[in-house]
């Protein structure tokens, strides 16, 4: 059974009317969690929160590096100092910010410089994952 996440991207175009049922079908039977309650455990290690932050922040590190579609590329914008390889949060209109440009900028630049300075993708989320 696949997992989905709050906030998965699911790209249908192009799809053969008996697979969008099976999707349907996925969604209507998927299991859904209370992520209110006190105790957040899951099977991903980490709670919820902390597993989107590290999803967002790993986002954040493809943008910095480039490697997003160009049209998302162009509302990231990098900030002066090359060395704290920050980016510049940009104005938002959402209810307190939840853009995910907005707060992916916001915990980028949470983020220490060590953290942002892994080469690999392995040895970045290792790291954020013992920060969140």
């Amino acid at each position: 059974m696949p997992i989905f996440s709050y906030g998965d991207i699911i790209y249908t175009p192009g799809l053969s009317a008996a697979l969008k049922g099976q999707l349907h079908r996925c969604f209507k039977s998927a299991v859904r969690r209370d992520t209110t309650a006190a105790v957040r455990d899951n099977i991903l290690g980490v709670d919820l929160p902390s597993n989107q932050r590290l999803r967002i922040c790993c986002f954040m590190r493809q943008a910095y590096h480039g490697s997003l579609p160009e049209y998302i590329q162009q509302h990231v914008q990098r900030g002066q100092l090359e060395r704290a390889r920050c980016f510049i949060i940009p104005r938002h209109t959402t209810s307190s910010g939840k853009s995910v440009l907005v707060y992916g900028a916001t915990c980028w630049n949470g983020l220490p410089i060590e953290a942002k300075t892994k080469t690999t993708l392995f040895s970045f989320k290792s790291c954020v994952k013992q920060l969140v």
